[in-house]
C-alpha cells in the first residue's frame, strides 16, 4: 500500500518518520503502534479505512526510520505522547480517532495526560492499564525470562546488533521464532506466516539498546489516573487467547474507563490483528457505526 511519507522534527529535534493513506481532509483515524512494529502490522486496518478516513501513522523514534534520540532516557512514554502530540499540531488533524495497539494503547493514555480528551473516540486493541511487562503473562516464569532480556539488552553492543541484522533475514530463523511463540501460547496457529515473519524480521534489526529503554519505560508507566479521566467513546477489545495482555488486564482497562464498551475476539493472541482480521474489523466498524463516526 503506497503511503505519503515525510518527516519532521519533534520537539526536542528528533526527526520523525510519517506515514498517511486517503483523504487528508477526512476525518483522521490515527494508528499508535506495538513497541518494535511498523505500518505493515496495520495493513488490513489500513486497506479497510483509508477510503473513509485520513488514516495517519508514524515510526516511533529510534524506530524504522525515525531517527533516534539524544540519549537513551528520551524513549518515555512521554516523549512518545509528545511525538505525536507535535505531529498531530503539525498536520492539523481535527477531531482525531485513536487506534493503540499493545504499547500503543499507553501512548494514546499518556497523550490524554498531556491533553485531555483530544479524540473523539479511542480504540484500544489489546492494551495494558499500566506497568504492563511488570503483569504480562501469567507465568511468573516467563515474566522471569522477560526481566532477564530487559537486563541483558541495556548492555549489547554493535557486534550483537550486527549478528541479529544477519539473522533477521533467515526465513529458517523467523520460522523457528514464529514456532516459538506458538509453543508457549503468544501466537496462534491462525496468524498469516509472512505477516509474522515481516515482523519478527523487522524486530530482530533494531538496535536492542533503543528497544530495551522503550520497554523498560513501558514497564514502569502507569496511566490509571488518566482512565478515569477518558471522556471519549472507547472501544476496549481483547483477545480471548492473548498471554501477553491477559483477560484480567483488559476487563481493568474496560472497568476504569467510563462508559467503555468491552469485547473479545475468541481465539486471538497478541497478533489479533494477523490472525482475525475481519473479526477485529467487525467490531470496530460496528462501534463506529454506533458513534456516528
Amino acid at each position: 500500500m503506497q503511503a505519503e511519507t515525510k518527516t519532521l522534527k519533534s520537539f526536542d529535534g528528533t526527526e520523525l518518520c510519517l506515514y498517511s493513506y486517503g483523504n487528508s481532509s477526512a476525518r483522521p483515524l490515527v494508528l499508535f503502534n506495538g513497541v518494535g512494529a511498523n505500518r505493515a502490522a496495520w495493513k488490513h486496518i489500513v486497506a479497510h479505512y483509508r477510503d473513509r478516513y485520513h488514516v495517519v501513522t508514524w515510526d516511533y523514534r529510534g524506530l524504522y526510520s525515525s531517527a533516534e534520540a539524544p540519549n537513551r532516557e528520551s524513549y518515555t512514554m512521554e516523549h512518545h505522547a509528545r511525538d505525536i502530540q507535535t505531529i498531530l499540531e503539525s498536520e492539523s488533524c481535527k477531531e482525531p480517532i485513536f487506534l493503540g495497539w499493545s504499547m500503543g494503547v499507553q501512548v494514546v493514555l499518556e497523550l490524554q495526560r498531556l491533553k485531555p480528551n483530544l479524540a473523539s473516540a479511542f480504540i484500544a486493541l489489546q492494551g495494558a492499564p499500566g506497568h504492563s511487562l511488570n503483569v504480562a503473562f501469567e507465568s511468573p516464569s516467563q515474566r522471569k525470562v522477560l526481566s532477564k532480556v530487559l537486563n541483558k539488552g541495556t548492555y549489547a553492543g554493535d557486534g550483537f546488533a550486527f549478528l541479529m541484522a544477519g539473522l533477521s533475514k533467515s526465513k529458517k530463523v523467523q520460522d523457528f521464532l514464529c514456532g516459538a511463540l506458538r509453543k508457549i501460547g503468544t501466537l496462534s496457529e491462525d496468524a498469516e506466516q509472512e505477516g509474522m515473519r515481516s515482523l519478527i524480521g523487522d524486530w530482530m534489526e533494531h538496535d536492542l539498546r533503543v528497544i530495551t529503554s522503550i520497554l523498560k519505560s513501558l514497564a514502569e508507566h502507569n496511566p490509571a489516573e488518566q482512565m478515569g479521566t477518558v471522556d471519549m467513546p472507547t472501544l476496549v477489545l481483547g483477545g480471548g487467547s492473548d498471554s501477553f495482555t491477559p483477560k484480567v488486564l483488559t476487563d481493568a482497562m474496560a472497568d476504569a474507563i467510563p462508559n467503555a464498551r468491552l469485547r473479545y475476539v475468541p481465539g486471538a493472541t497478541h497478533f489479533g490483528m494477523l490472525e482475525f482480521p475481519k473479526l477485529i474489523l467487525k467490531e470496530m466498524d460496528e462501534f463506529l457505526e454506533l458513534e456516528s463516526l
